[in-house]
């Protein structure tokens, strides 16, 4: 199975939530629109993952959209980063007005979510978010997407 996904390609994104300490997030490809008519996002993390279990406390999530360049930050959020590094060390960000979860900077687009339900799937959950903030923070550029084990731009038409 994960040699076959591998050769899916997809978006790249950080979903960031918030704790006592600071900001969480963590690089996921695993995010869809569910509907337009109430706004409406997918996205599914691993039950392990710190941000996971901050997720369901707060019951709020902001998925960051990456553009192509992001790769380094992607890689940061999917844990190639020193040991005992905070997830933030080096990042730009600002929080979010709504939910005060952290936007980042260079980032396609932000939304913010609350979350309105949960799916438990094998090791993962999958939660459904109203957005109910946009932020679209650059006005062009490209989605980084992730193939084969690597990152990758779009090419043309």
């Amino acid at each position: 199975m994960r040699a076959v996904m591998r050769q899916w390609p997809t978006g790249v994104a950080v979903v960031t939530t918030r704790s006592a300490t600071g900001p969480h997030g963590v690089t996921i490809s695993s995010l869809l629109s569910v509907s337009l008519e109430p706004p409406t996002l997918l996205v599914s993390l691993s039950r392990r993952s710190r941000t996971h279990q901050l997720i369901m406390e707060n019951r709020s999530f902001t998925a960051n959209l990456l553009a192509t360049g992001q790769s380094t930050l992607a890689a940061h959020f999917a844990g190639e980063r020193p040991v005992g590094e905070s997830e933030f060390t080096g990042v730009g960000w600002s929080p979010s007005p709504r939910s005060g979860n952290a936007v980042l900077a260079g980032a396609l687009a932000a939304m913010d979510c609350t979350v309105t339900g949960t799916v438990p799937a094998a090791d993962h959950t999958l939660f459904l978010g109203s957005v109910e903030e946009v932020h679209h923070l650059r006005a062009t550029g490209e989605p980084l997407v992730y193939a084969g084990r690597a990152y990758h731009r779009l090419a043309g038409p």
